[in-house]
């Protein structure tokens, strides 16, 4: 297989590393019109047509000339209609950044190390230690932090931040990190293990892990890549998620080795488990629920249901994207709400029954997403940071 391909569905499984994303970036740039990879980019989007609708309101060519320009003019879209329409559709397929296009488609670690790394450009969250002052990270650019916090190093620059907490610390601290509004975080916590939060989301977690039971607590959506970890004995020590529903624990994921994603947002009344790889138990009112890979349990009062194919949309958000299957409407807003940083204020009190398939690019304009929502029939209006649904 072409090394573009790889890549490429790499990207749609949203395995794709940092560096292998601006390998896939360049090949992109390199392809002539009538190549094999844009033969299979129009294939895919007459097989969309079939099935879903673009929004002919939206001025594809507009959403191009503004992306390009803010890749630094490194490539400039041809006048042509069917070439601006392919990399319409590719952007569908989350390979050009800002392009909006509505269609659905279907190891023991032996040092303690604490890494926080700003994601998507946004970057930026709050951390804590042990109850004490809260600091924004941005903030600690070009410091003496080593004055600020008991660690060992840091590495930083305006793109990401590095703390690294290894075992040099003697006394065992308890940090909290809080992404804000638009922001996105990765964590690389003290065993190893990977998460990802989510806008306006909170991780709680030990300097030290004991060698029972690794326990943290999460408050909104992260998605977690868990590090095997074994005690003397050769047996796998727990790893356990605590879910929080305001100030309660609502239920409790424990993992073996996996990857998965929680989603726990306050205004959603509703908790989401989706497992990738490997093995969780989902535990809450002596409840027991184990997931298979591929599977997504919803939570949503004392009722529970399982989904299956539902892992592209459930990990969009950490590559960038809003993938919406069948979405209610007020989901919709609340995701909004928290990556634009607006309050929803509905001027009608009916309730909205509107559903929405698609994908969006976080990377948009936020009037560019209002827009989407006015072809579905939906008229906003946008005041200072409040978003009024009329």
């Amino acid at each position: 297989m072409d090394r573009i391909n790889v890549l490429y569905k790499k990207y749609i499984d949203g395995t794709i590393s940092t560096k292998e994303l601006e390998e896939f970036w360049n090949l992109v740039r390199a392809q002539k019109d009538n190549s094999p990879f844009w033969k299979q980019v129009y294939q895919e989007y007459s097989e969309s047509l079939d099935k879903y609708a673009l929004f002919n309101t939206i001025d594809t060519e507009k959403i191009l000339a503004k992306i390009f320009a803010s890749e630094s003019n490194s490539i400039q879209p041809k006048q042509k209609k069917s070439y601006a329409l392919a990399y319409t559709i590719l952007g569908a397929c989350v390979v050009l950044v800002s392009i909006l296009i509505f269609q659905f488609r279907k190891n023991n670690v032996a040092e303690n190390n604490f890494y926080a790394v700003n994601q998507l450009g946004k970057g930026g969250a709050t951390i804590q230690i042990s109850g004490s002052q809260q600091y924004n990270i941005d903030s600690l650019f070009g410091k003496n932090v080593k004055a600020i916090f008991p660690i060992k190093a840091i590495q930083t620059n305006k793109i990401t931040s590095l703390l690294d907490f290894k075992s040099s610390i003697q006394k065992t601290n308890n940090y909290t990190i809080t992404t804000l509004q638009s922001r996105n975080m990765e964590t690389i916590l003290p065993d190893g293990s990977k998460v990802w939060l989510n806008a306006n989301s909170k991780l709680e977690f030990p300097s030290h892990f004991n060698t029972n039971s690794r326990d943290l607590t999460i408050k909104g959506e992260a998605y977690f890549e868990v590090a095997k970890l074994t005690d003397k004995k050769g047996n796998r020590i727990p790893f356990v998620v605590h879910i929080l529903k305001g100030n309660h624990v609502e239920g409790n994921v424990e993992v073996l080795g996996t990857h998965f994603n929680i989603k726990d947002y306050q205004e959603d009344n509703n908790i989401t488990c989706t497992l990738f790889e490997g093995k969780i138990r989902y535990v809450s009112n002596q409840k027991i629920l184990n997931l298979r890979p591929g599977q997504q349990i919803e939570i949503k009062n004392t009722q529970i249901t399982t989904k299956t194919d539902t892992t592209q949309s459930a990990i969009a958000w950490k590559n960038g994207q809003f993938i919406l299957n069948n979405e209610d409407i007020h989901s919709v807003l609340n995701e909004i709400s928290r990556w634009y940083n607006v309050s929803i204020i509905y001027k009608n009190t009916n309730k909205i029954d509107l559903h929405l398939n698609g994908i969006l690019d976080k990377n948009l304009p936020l009037e560019d997403i209002l827009q989407v929502l006015k072809n579905y029939g939906l008229e906003c209006k946008l005041e200072n940071n409040s978003l009024y649904v009329l």
